[in-house]
Formats: structure tokens, C-alpha cells, sequence
């Protein structure tokens, strides 16, 4: 990378800190006496993105060319401010929990936060005049309308509508620039939302057409899309956006497939080729409809911390596969089915050595999973393990006495026959008597 791109660089993630150092700045002075309790916090969010904006102006000043630690530490301090603007987006829903707001009064054309909960209305043309709202949320009806006036919003930055079964979104919606966060329950965006520049959740949204615009939003870091359709033009869509989005850290992919078509499965392995393979994208969850147990899952990012499948069919080769992620930190598999080559080997699962810094393994809902063995020397810094209704699971997984890192263990869900093994005692008893925590919830 040449040195005028690593300054844009270091330029870009200054620029980032200044606009949540502004963002604290405004609660602080704005919200008041609504701070009670969480002042401090928010006191301490400013101070620490202080000194994040005084080493970036001193990584700015370093101009060696290929200056790896400069950048890596540059891309860090984004990721770290991130997650400060996820804190203060918390802090802001606790503040407007406190608030007791009734539209069409005065006082509300000035008030940054709104939420109605419970309350079945038409949200009236008026609310186009709350020129300075940012934070809008809507839970409790069963359907609603937005009215054309909220593309008057033009400081509006989130809009939570997750709470709304059905809601219709005017025109207009598409046309506010400064909208960051849009979480919804299942709708279709326009193909107009590549306006939205600034975009940076876009959570539960419907696959389709709009997705020729995904490349647009270069902005995003979290990104969660529903009814994806393996085969057809949908997944050629993703697989052109996709690995575009370098700010990309979070992805959920809800995907239906045929399990009797060839082309297809070459579609959805295409799909997860294509996935974001830079060092932001840390956060993957595949819920799978038909999903067989060889595709594509090799072809996983390398930089992947968090991983959750869901409907996939396992079988060896795939546990295999995933055994090569070395950066994977916590792997969840609910809701699978493992599979096998012949009967001996059938819902039998061996991980022989991979998987050299995961901390939690979470297993639930498995059928067919009646075995699984940890080799020598697999999973070694494994610290949590969670077993939840894996009602064929026979026995305690083998080789959990030689993990010396494995501190808390809970099992929930499972049959008596396997609570009564794990008992002090019980036959696995051995495996888990050197495990600090241990909880069982039958």
C-alpha cells in the first residue's frame, strides 16, 4: 500500500473519532439530568477517544513507507471506536426508556429521541416536522404507515422498526443522508437505498433487488439479510457486493436451498467464496435451509472470530474444513443434522487438532450427533462449553479431561440417561471433575 493511501487511512479513522467524540460531546450536554447512572460511562467513553485522537495525530506524522504497525494499529483503533458508538447507541435507548413522549406536543421538535410502544396509531403527517430528530423506534403495532413526510428527518441517524410485524416506507426514506443505523422485521428496501452513503446497520432486511445496490453502501459494518434464494440471480448479486464492503464486520445470511440441485449447491459454495476476506469482517452467521455438508464452507474468511451455523448438514469433512479457521474464537451449531459416511461411522464426529484458539463451542439442537471425540492437542485454549438438547448424544464428548483451559461447562435440555453419566459419580464424571464451573439444567 502506497503512503498517500495509508495516510487516507489514518485521515479516515481520526475523522471517525472526531464524530463520536462529538457524538458524546452532544449527549452530555443535551440529555442532562437523563444521564443518572450512566454519566460516568460516558465521561470515560470521551476521555479514552481523547487519547485515541491525540495517537492518531501522531500516527499521521509517521510517514514510513509500509509502516505495518502504524497500520494495523490504525484499522484497530477504528474497530475499537465502533464499538464505543455501539456502547453510546445502548446508552441512548437506556436514556429514552426515561422519557415519557406523546406526539403532536410542542416540545417534541426539539427532543433528539423518539419511542412509542404499545400505542395503535397513524403516525400522523406532523412528525415530519421533528426537524432535529435522530434516534426514531417503533414497537408494539402490528402494522403502520410512515407518512412521505419523514424524508424531512434530515438529522434522523437511526430508525428502529424491528417491533413492526408489517410497515410501508414512503419514498422519501431513501432520500435522508444521514441515516446510519436502519434495523427493520423483515422488508424490502428500495432500490433507491444505494443514496444512504452513510449506512452502517442494515439489520433484517429481505433479499432482492435492492441488492444491486449493496456495493453502494460502502459504509456498512453490520449486515443482516433473510429469504436469500440459492440459484438464482440473487446470489449473483451478492457475490458482486459483498466483497466490496471493506468496512463489513458482521454479516447474517438467511439462505434457502435445493438439495437436489447441482447448480445450485455451485451457487451457494460461489456465495461463500465471495464473502469479505479482510481483517474487519470478524462475525458470521449462516442459517441454511438444505445446505449440504460439502459446500463451501472451506472457502471461509481466515479472519472469521465468531461463526454460527444453522440447518447446515455436517458430516467429518466438513468438521474438517472448519478445523482451518485458526482465528475462530467462538463457534456455535444449533439446529443441524450431522451426517455419515457408512453405519459405524454414522453421527460420529472426531476433531483431530484444529481450532487452536476457540474459547466457547456451543452445540444445540443436533440430531443424529450420538459421538464426538477431542484428539490430542485440538481446541487447547477452549475455556466455555455449552451442550444444549443434543437429545442423541450418548456420552460426554472424550478427550474434555486433557482441556487444562476448560472453565465452565453447561448443559441444558438433555436426557436423563446422559444427566445421570455426568453426575459425581456417574461414568463421564472423570472427564469434567477438573472443570471450576458446572451447570445442569435438566
Amino acid at each position: 500500500m502506497c503512503v498517500c493511501e495509508e495516510r487516507e487511512r489514518e485521515k479516515m479513522a481520526s475523522a471517525v473519532v472526531k464524530f463520536a467524540l462529538e457524538k458524546v460531546g452532544n449527549i452530555l450536554i443535551q440529555e442532562g439530568l437523563l444521564l443518572y447512572g450512566v454519566r460516568d460511562i460516558i465521561e470515560w467513553l470521551r476521555t479514552e477517544l481523547r487519547w485515541m485522537e491525540c495517537f492518531l495525530i501522531d500516527a499521521e506524522r509517521k510517514e514510513k513507507k509500509g509502516d505495518e504497525r502504524v497500520k494495523n494499529w490504525v484499522m484497530e483503533v477504528r474497530d475499537v471506536v465502533f464499538q464505543a458508538e455501539d456502547v453510546m447507541d445502548t446508552i441512548i435507548e437506556q436514556i429514552d426508556k426515561r422519557r415519557k413522549l406523546l406526539l403532536g406536543r410542542r416540545s417534541t421538535r426539539i427532543i433528539r429521541l423518539l419511542k412509542r410502544e404499545d400505542y395503535e396509531f397513524n403516525i400522523p403527517e406532523e412528525v415530519g416536522g421533528l426537524i432535529h430528530l435522530r434516534y426514531f423506534k417503533l414497537t408494539g403495532f402490528v402494522s403502520c404507515s410512515l407518512p412521505p413526510s419523514i424524508g424531512n428527518l434530515s438529522n434522523l441517524q437511526t430508525l428502529d422498526v424491528r417491533g413492526i410485524t408489517q410497515c410501508t416506507f414512503p419514498k422519501s426514506l431513501w432520500k435522508i443522508q444521514t441515516l446510519v443505523r436502519f434495523r427493520c422485521h423483515g422488508i424490502m428496501p428500495s432500490s433507491d437505498i444505494g443514496r444512504l452513503k452513510m449506512l452502517q446497520i442494515l439489520e433484517n432486511v429481505k433479499a432482492g433487488g435492492w441488492m444491486r445496490q449493496l456495493k453502494e453502501l460502502s459504509c456498512l459494518r453490520k449486515l443482516a439479510i433473510t429469504q436469500v434464494v440459492s440459484g438464482n440471480e440473487q446470489v449473483d448479486m451478492l457475490c458482486d457486493s459483498l466483497c466490496k464492503l471493506d468496512h463489513l464486520t458482521s454479516l447474517y445470511l438467511e439462505i434457502f436451498v435445493s438439495p437436489t440441485a447441482t447448480a445450485t449447491a455451485t451457487a451457494t459454495t460461489t456465495l461463500f467464496n465471495s464473502l469479505p476476506n479482510h481483517r474487519n469482517f470478524r462475525k458470521l452467521t449462516l442459517s441454511c435451509s438444505g445446505l449440504g455438508p460439502y459446500t463451501g464452507l472451506s472457502g471461509l474468511s481466515q479472519n472469521l472470530a465468531n461463526l454460527s451455523l444453522e440447518g447446515v448438514q455436517l458430516a467429518q469433512e466438513t468438521v474438517t474444513a472448519l478445523e482451518g479457521l485458526q482465528g475462530l474464537v467462538v463457534l456455535q451449531i444449533r439446529q443441524c443434522r450431522i451426517l455419515g459416511g457408512n453405519r459405524a461411522n454414522r453421527g460420529r464426529i472426531y476433531v483431530r487438532g484444529g481450532f487452536p484458539r476457540l474459547r466457547h463451542l456451543r452445540l444445540a439442537h443436533l440430531g443424529w450427533l450420538r459421538y464426538l471425540r477431542i484428539e490430542s492437542g485440538a481446541m487447547k485454549d477452549l475455556a466455555q462449553l455449552t451442550i444444549d438438547h443434543c437429545m442423541d448424544l450418548r456420552m460426554m464428548p472424550e478427550g474434555l479431561e486433557q482441556l487444562a483451559s476448560l472453565k465452565k461447562l453447561e448443559v441444558s435440555g438433555m436426557p436423563p440417561g446422559f444427566v445421570r453419566r455426568i453426575r459425581e459419580g456417574g461414568e463421564d464424571f472423570h472427564k469434567i471433575q477438573h472443570i471450576p464451573s458446572i451447570q445442569i439444567m435438566i
